[in-house]
């Protein structure tokens, strides 16, 4: 029994919860040196997750389904100044990563 309750209990606290905001877009950044796209919401507000934080977000230029996928709806969202909701999960060295994004996302 106290190996199900220990096995139950290093389940749990090795969940990682993604954190989301609504906004629009400020700035998006491309550096090719660092090869990292960069995303920065009007306002600021800090993206949180597990150990790194920061008002950037940030994914690699050679992850294939973020390019393929994200990148061309926060093009989109920032040349219309649309609402999104940007999902963060793990980290890009100090930077919160994407992980999932809505454009018109529900509120």
């Amino acid at each position: 029994m106290r190996i199900i309750i220990i096995l139950g209990l290093m389940a749990v606290s090795s969940i990682s919860f993604a954190e989301s905001h609504i906004g629009t877009i400020h700035t998006l950044h491309v550096n090719l040196e660092t090869e990292r796209v960069h995303v920065h919401f009007t306002g600021k507000p800090f993206f949180h997750e597990g150990s790194c934080s920061s008002i950037w977000t940030s994914n690699t230029l050679d992850d294939t389904k973020f390019m393929v996928y994200i990148w061309p709806l926060l093009m989109h969202a920032k040349s219309k100044q649309e609402k999104i909701s940007i999902v963060v999960k793990g980290c890009n060295g100090s930077y919160p990563k994407i992980s999932s994004v809505d454009v018109s996302p529900r509120e």
